[in-house]
């Protein structure tokens, strides 16, 4: 792991811990800085909040959007298509079973000024490295999931479709749960992308 990446990782255990969930002192300490309000509106948050959830604050680096993966005519993606694209995480999301029976989370990101790599070679040593984390609202990591998918140009931003957040549980034990997924990607040129976004399975 990089050392800018366990900071990032050290800022997201600093927000559980100003929310007043438990979490990692240790962590908190080491990732520095303060539970500054004005701070955490400037984090890219991309979906609606309750108030119960941590705070938005992952700082450090330039804003990378989460939001769901999506088929043409906005079906949610099932990990069997071919074709997928972004959309933005405006409303609740609902988990869907994929081809082999894992229960998941269907979510793409999105960003601008970074090395694409190639998005038709996915293990390729120039595609950026993308790490997303799953908490539930007591700061407990529940799914982890790395790519190194190359990102495709749409228009003037650059986009990853088709990552499956999976979680062990039945998606009617997760409906009704709300959870967050914070997101970092690191491209071959050290250029550093964090967001934080809300999941409200329903």
């Amino acid at each position: 792991m990089r050392a800018s990446k366990a900071w990032m990782l050290g800022a997201l255990a600093l927000s559980f811990a100003c929310g007043g969930d438990p979490g990692d002192g240790d962590a908190a300490r080491d990732a520095g800085g303060s539970c500054d309000d004005a701070a955490a509106e400037d984090a890219h948050v991309v979906a609606p909040r309750d108030a119960s959830l941590p705070p938005r604050d992952v700082a450090g680096c330039e804003p990378l959007e989460i939001g769901r993966c999506v088929l043409e005519g906005g079906a949610l993606c099932t990990g069997s298509e071919t074709e997928a694209t972004f959309a933005p995480l405006d409303g609740p999301i609902t988990p869907v079973v994929g081809p082999q029976g894992a229960t998941m989370f269907p979510l793409a990101v999105r960003t601008r000024g970074v090395s694409p790599g190639d998005p038709t070679r996915p293990f390729a040593s120039e595609n950026p490295e993308l790490e997303l984390l799953l908490f539930d609202v007591h700061g407990d990591q529940i799914a982890t999931l790395r790519s190194r998918a190359g990102m495709r140009e749409v228009g003037d931003e650059l986009e990853t479709s088709s990552l499956y957040l999976i979680v062990d549980e039945r998606p009617a034990a997760l409906i009704g749960e709300d959870f967050v997924v914070v997101a970092h990607l690191v491209d071959v040129d050290e250029r550093e992308r964090c967001g934080e976004a809300v999941l409200l399975a329903r």
